[in-house]
């Protein structure tokens, strides 16, 4: 059964209850479980991983449920800036900026620029 389609509903129009009472009773035992503040083990993990249909949205209003408990209605967003601890890579993709402009002083002053919050480092990929 697909909970959206017979009525025609927007998924943010589901309230999380139902759609747990619809979820799979190994979904939504492990969401209950999470609703509760209790960690989740790898079994349960793989399960919520795979979810889909009803699972999957039961999983979602879930997770904006935990989402509202937590912190409210705020939504934040961290700005990273991936830096290079090599100087050889055969790749060249824009995913890390080996190449950008600046160096490492560039992106140094670009996070500091726009207010960042974490540094991750990468090393680039080597011919050998």
């Amino acid at each position: 059964m697909n909970m959206l389609k017979p009525a025609n509903l927007d998924w943010r129009e589901v309230p999380w209850e139902r759609a747990l009472r619809a979820a799979r009773p190994e979904v939504s035992d492990a969401l209950e479980k999470a609703l509760a503040g209790r960690d989740l083990g790898m079994e349960e993990g793989l399960i919520l991983a795979k979810a889909e249909g009803d699972d999957l949205l039961a999983l979602v209003r879930v997770a904006d449920e935990i989402g509202r408990r937590v912190v409210g209605d705020r939504f934040t967003y961290v700005v990273n800036r991936n830096l290079n601890f090599t100087n050889v890579c055969i790749v060249g993709c824009a995913f890390c900026g080996f190449w950008s402009r600046g160096g490492l002083t560039g992106r140094l002053f670009s996070l500091h620029r726009y207010a960042g919050g974490q540094i991750g480092r990468s090393g680039g990929t080597r011919r050998d």
